[in-house]
């Protein structure tokens, strides 16, 4: 009984992240000029990074940090001093809209196991998730180095 109450559950998050990422794609439209100039070898899924933009703006998210500081002095070496504002932002938007991708994407696939294999899928999803957000976080340093 407390597997299918757990499923439902999930099934329920899983409408509501779906939802809720379809939603701010189609209201994100206004960041299409942001991302029209962006390389497609470089960032990859471009198209969907309207909703880190959307979702930066909703959120209010701090630019100033110490590790977006870190980040921006690592663009600048790869892009120069007058793109590493637009540029900083660009990996904010694709490292959020990436791992809200693949959040939806395993949340959809947890729903389809059966049994408590769902439950453990939606764990695997979490930190597949973690996984891609650090490796987007850790992406212009790789640049860097190339």
């Amino acid at each position: 009984m407390l597997i299918i109450i757990i499923r439902i559950l999930i099934i329920l998050l899983t409408v509501a992240v779906a939802g809720l990422f379809l939603h701010i794609l189609s209201s994100a439209k206004e960041y299409d000029d942001m991302i029209a100039p962006l390389d497609e070898k470089e960032f990859m899924l471009k198209d969907i990074y309207c909703i880190g933009f959307k979702i930066m703006d909703m959120m209010n998210i701090n630019l100033k940090t110490n590790s977006a500081n870190e980040l921006r002095e690592k663009i600048k070496i790869l892009y120069g001093d007058k793109y590493a504002e637009f540029y900083l932002r660009v990996y904010y938007a694709q490292r959020i809209s990436l791992s809200f991708l693949v959040l939806v994407f395993g949340l959809v696939i947890s729903c389809m196991a059966s049994g408590s294999d769902g439950i453990i899928l939606v764990f695997l999803c979490l930190l597949i998730t973690g996984a891609i957000y650090y490796y987007f976080l850790t992406l212009a340093e790789r640049h860097k180095s190339k």
